[in-house]
């Protein structure tokens, strides 16, 4: 996938990613770039994937804008889970803005690369 554009205005569903909502499976994502808004009330949102489970990602580019209430965010995974496979983040680069309106002191999890 290159050059993808999006908007996404999610107000249900957690786990929202610029490319992949949630990965289970251990897939590698290599190589892409997303670009556009996520505006969601939600948490685990990801400019890349929204939570990694033994996700490769290597050499992508995010330029998403994340604009949400909720916790758990990051300009390339929104959230990691344990798997029985390790994640692996190489050479990613996230240039967009996060944006949250949760009180500051009760922030928690909150990342230019992966939120937790």
């Amino acid at each position: 996938m290159y050059n993808l554009r999006f908007n996404v205005n999610n107000y249900k569903d957690t786990r929202i990613g610029g490319i992949v909502g949630v990965d289970a499976y251990g897939l590698e994502i290599n190589n892409t770039y997303a670009q556009g808004e996520i505006n969601s009330n939600t948490s685990a949102i990801g400019g890349i994937v929204g939570t990694l489970y033994g996700t490769q990602l290597k050499n992508n580019l995010s330029n998403v804008k994340i604009v949400t209430t909720g916790e758990n965010i990051g300009g390339i995974s929104g959230d990691y889970k344990n798997s029985s496979k390790q994640s692996v983040l190489k050479n990613n680069l996230s240039i967009g803005d996060l944006y949250t309106n949760i009180k500051t002191e009760n922030i928690n999890y909150i990342c230019g690369v992966t939120g937790s």
